[in-house]
């Protein structure tokens, strides 16, 4: 029985084969890993986001008598603690309460450049616009869980 040798030729087409295969395979791979990984970030940012929305919300809910009973009594005092209490909330990085002649009557935290979500509620006492409320979240801390995530 005689063993057929493959020729140079052979050797050389087959080897090109193999090379493009894989690097198809590679290719797509990639291309699939990648696509999984944008929409991993785009959920998770996404989730990020709405969890600030919502504790906005909460704020807007819990804070808002007392802010209104504060700058109802233009307690100063009352309305800077409770903004310093605010401050302690992840990603929030500034507020400020102003009166309804846009006079700032309190602010707490550092105002940034970077990215941020703002807000405004308004304060309102039996009824009565009395000011607003202006919250300022950074995203900076957002896109820092996102890049330790991926």
């Amino acid at each position: 029985m005689k063993v057929k040798q493959k020729t140079p030729e052979k050797k050389h087409k087959n080897s090109i084969i193999a090379r493009r295969l894989l690097f198809y395979i590679l290719l797509t791979s990639s291309i699939f890993t990648l696509i999984i990984t944008i929409f991993q970030l785009y959920i998770d940012y996404n989730e990020d986001v709405n969890s600030i929305e919502t504790r906005l919300r909460q704020i807007s809910d819990s804070y808002s008598e007392p802010l209104a009973l504060g700058l109802w009594d233009l307690d100063k005092e009352q309305v800077d603690n409770m903004l310093k209490g605010i401050l302690k909330f992840s990603d929030i990085k500034y507020l400020e309460v102003e009166l309804t002649n846009k006079e700032i009557f309190s602010k707490a935290g550092d105002p940034e450049n970077s990215k941020i979500i703002s807000q405004s509620f308004s304060i309102n006492y039996k009824n009565d616009p009395i000011g607003k409320l202006h919250i300022y979240v950074s995203l900076d801390d957002v896109y820092q869980r996102l890049l330790s995530t991926s």
